[in-house]
């Protein structure tokens, strides 16, 4: 399995014959596709939903990211809220960054300390 892939396959345990095999990411997705966020903003949470959680990004962003922040944060403010989940899910919840210093440089700066931080 590919851990970068936006749409992993799940575990065939999941499977039935009577619906399709979903993650709890994907559901978040389709519920708030329905309740009148954009496919857009919808696909955006769903992916910073699924990075938290699977890449374990520390306690406090977990809780920035959680289904009901995230998602009042997307509907209300839809400008800061692509603006924020763009750079966390870049950054792998603020872990790393790209050096800026050479045009196409692909180097990864580690942040270090940034889980340690107790300035929450």
């Amino acid at each position: 399995m590919n851990p970068t892939d936006p749409n992993p396959t799940p575990p065939s345990d999941l499977e039935t014959d009577d619906e399709p095999p979903c993650w709890e990411w994907d559901l978040w997705e389709a519920n708030a596709i329905k309740r009148g966020m954009s496919k857009e903003m919808a696909n955006l949470g769903r992916a910073v939903i699924r990075e938290a959680g699977q890449h374990s990004w520390c306690p406090q962003l977990r809780c920035l990211c959680s289904e009901e922040v995230l998602e009042e944060l997307l509907l209300r403010s839809p400008d800061l809220a692509k603006r924020l989940c763009t750079v966390l899910l870049e950054t792998d919840g603020l872990r790393f960054a790209l050096a800026e210093d050479e045009p196409g440089s692909c180097e990864m700066i580690e942040l270090a300390g940034f889980e340690q931080s107790s300035n929450w």
